[in-house]
This record gives C-alpha cells, sequence and structure tokens, in this order.
C-alpha cells in the first residue's frame, strides 16, 4: 500500500507541479474556493508555493524510501498539501479526499509495525481500510440510487463526452449508446452497492475487490478522475481479508 500510495501521489505532485506554474502565470485568479475558504482573505504568492510543493514532495520521497521512520514523512506530504490547497486556493474534489484517507491508514499502519517482531500487526488498520472503503462506495451508491440519470446513463454519457471528463473518440461513441449507457450506469450502482457487504464477508471479499479492480480501471480507461483509482487501488492489499491471504501463501508455498 504504501508504494502504491507513493507512486499515485507522485503523479499528482506532478499535476501540482502544472498548477503552481499556471497561478505564476495568473496570479490575481482565484482558480477555487480552497480549504475551509482561506485563500478568499489569506492567499500564499503564487512563487511561494513551490515552498510548500518541495516540503510535500520530500515528504513523500521520505515515506517512498521506507524504513522504521518512514512514518515521518506523512505529515511534511500533509502540510505540504493541506497549503497548497488552502493557500493556493485550489478545490478540493475527490482524489484530494481518498488521498486523506489512505493517508490515514498508512499513518496507523506504520505506526503498528514492529520491525524486532516479524510477521506481527496491528489489526486496526486493516479494519479502518475496510470501514472507510465501505463507507465510500456505501455512499456513492446510495446517492446514485436515487438519480434517475444513472439508471437510464445520461449521467454516464454525458461526462463521456464532457472535453475535460471525457471527451475521447471511444467515449463519444459509448455515449451515443444509450442502452450500453443505461446498461453501465446501473452495473456502477449495484458495483457500489454490492461492495460494502462483500467486503465485510470473507468469502465474497475478494471478489468484491477484483470487481473493484475492474470497475477503476474501467472508470480510468474512458473518464479523467485524476489519481482517485489508483490510491484507492493501493489500499486494495490491506482490505483483503487475512483469510483469502492465508489462502494465497498456501498456494504459494504448496
Amino acid at each position: 500500500m504504501r508504494a502504491g500510495f507513493c507512486a499515485a501521489q507522485a503523479v499528482e505532485l506532478a499535476r501540482q507541479a502544472v498548477q503552481v506554474v499556471d497561478a505564476g502565470r495568473h496570479p490575481g485568479v482565484n482558480f477555487g474556493s480552497g480549504l475551509l475558504h482561506l485563500s478568499d482573505g489569506l492567499r500564499v504568492p503564487a512563487g511561494a508555493l513551490w515552498l510548500p510543493w518541495g516540503v510535500s514532495a520530500a515528504g513523500l520521497a521520505w515515506l517512498a524510501w521506507g524504513g522504521p521512520r518512514a512514518r515521518r514523512g506523512l505529515p511534511a506530504w500533509g502540510l505540504g498539501q493541506v497549503t497548497l490547497w488552502a493557500g493556493g486556493g485550489w478545490e478540493i474534489n475527490a482524489p484530494e479526499r481518498v488521498a486523506l484517507w489512505a493517508a490515514c491508514a498508512l499513518w496507523l499502519g506504520l505506526a503498528g509495525e514492529d520491525p524486532r517482531a516479524p510477521g506481527r500487526e496491528d489489526p486496526w488498520p486493516r479494519r479502518f481500510v475496510r470501514v472507510w472503503l465501505v463507507g465510500m462506495y456505501g455512499m456513492a451508491g446510495m446517492m446514485k440510487l436515487h438519480e434517475p440519470g444513472w439508471w437510464d446513463g445520461t449521467i454516464l454519457a454525458q461526462a463521456l463526452v464532457d472535453p475535460w471528463m471525457g471527451g475521447s473518440a471511444a467515449g463519444a461513441w459509448m455515449a451515443s449508446q444509450g442502452s450500453l449507457c443505461a446498461a453501465l450506469g446501473r452495473l456502477v450502482v449495484a458495483f457500489e452497492l454490492f461492495a460494502p457487504v462483500a467486503l465485510l464477508v470473507p468469502r465474497w471479499n475478494p471478489w468484491a475487490l477484483a470487481a473493484g479492480v475492474a470497475f477503476h480501471l474501467g472508470v480510468g480507461a474512458f473518464l479523467s478522475v485524476g489519481t482517485l483509482g489508483w490510491t484507492v487501488l493501493a489500499c486494495y492489499p490491506v482490505a483483503l481479508s487475512p483469510t483469502a491471504w492465508a489462502a494465497l501463501r498456501a498456494r504459494g508455498t504448496a
């Protein structure tokens, strides 16, 4: 999970570097409300945004390096990110929220590592990841359940042709197929309602995660959702039930 998280957030930092450059070219423009609307009255000068960006990059590199003190890189990464969002007036969207939840799980997990006792682990980080995923998928599914646009495919079709979110030739063709969009929309709702239950049932847990891999890769292939999917997938090894892990180890040693 740590390696996957660092890879996803390294991509996010590259994207943020473009935002910093853009902020320097348009210093008087506030691109979003930022965290707690702080940027409405307190803005970090555009050129100074490189400082929190560098702090965040250094913290991520520290975390990626690993070792017993890897956990100390997370506060630096988080401080840099919050400063960028608040002082730069950047919007807080799903990828940023997911990254913070994943960082909380990593904080708990790395705190529970005991290099003097290999094989021992704290069960709470694993439970934290499962509860978070259950809540994330469940809330998304419940909101879509009462939205007619997900059942008739119109919301998905609009996203596929949106120049910022979709815009690919394949997506445009899919958007023109009403029955296909309706079927895919219903499949999304079914997965987001099924996953919260299946993740908590050991026998169904691996199947829910396999469906989640297909879901996030499919979304990422046709829609621009940033690093959201990759950050979530980085958490999947932790969400796999201990029973499934034991079965995999048994097959590997057989």
